[in-house]
């Protein structure tokens, strides 16, 4: 056990401090969350404390866009209401993400990074960097000794902004918005 680890067993930091979220997967046809608790006393970091299926009604949503936002909204209420719990990560589907990989070269600038991507954005997918919101993971490359791979998620700005404006209007903070599969595979495998 690190020291931190610890540290934080005797000396949990306060709730505001850790920022707690829920969980929110997002379709057509439903709404899916879960919220897990840290256990400072036992033997496992985490437990499940509230999850839930909420009804989404139909032509609320279609293939990953909001047609109806106050119907949205009102699922999304039901969330905080039965939680109590105000932060939000949502996992949205997949159906208007555009994922690629590209290559960058090793010993590049952290704050240079980003502008790079910015301009191959217009050779992978069918979005101005103007109207999109993109973020990107960088995985190192034990092939290539100069390069590093990087894989990059894209959304249209308007697809992004009708969940954040439903969330918003659900009276809910939205702490990140991430593709259904990146969700799954972060969760489900070791750190």
């Amino acid at each position: 056990m690190s020291v931190i680890s610890t540290v934080n067993k005797f000396f949990p930091p306060p709730t505001y401090l850790t920022l707690p979220s829920v969980g929110v997967d997002i379709s057509d046809t439903s709404l899916k969350y879960v919220f897990f608790e840290r256990d400072h006393g036992g033997d496992h970091d985490l437990n499940l404390t509230k999850w839930g299926d909420i009804e989404i009604p139909e032509g609320t949503l279609t293939r990953g866009n909001v047609h109806d936002g106050p119907k949205l909204v009102d699922a999304l209420a039901q969330v905080k209401k039965e939680t109590n719990i105000t932060n939000v990560r949502v996992s949205l589907p997949e159906e208007r993400a555009y994922l690629f990989e590209t290559e960058i070269k090793k010993g590049t600038p952290f704050k240079e990074i980003r502008g790079l991507l910015e301009f191959r954005l217009e050779e992978n997918v069918p979005l101005s960097p103007r109207d999109a919101f993109f973020d990107y993971e960088i995985i190192d490359s034990p092939l290539k000794a100069d390069t590093l791979l990087v894989s990059v998620t894209v959304y249209s700005r308007d697809t992004i902004m009708g969940y954040y404006e439903a969330c918003r209007g659900a009276g809910l903070t939205p702490m990140s918005f991430e593709v259904e599969a990146q969700a799954i595979a972060r969760a489900s495998l070791p750190t």
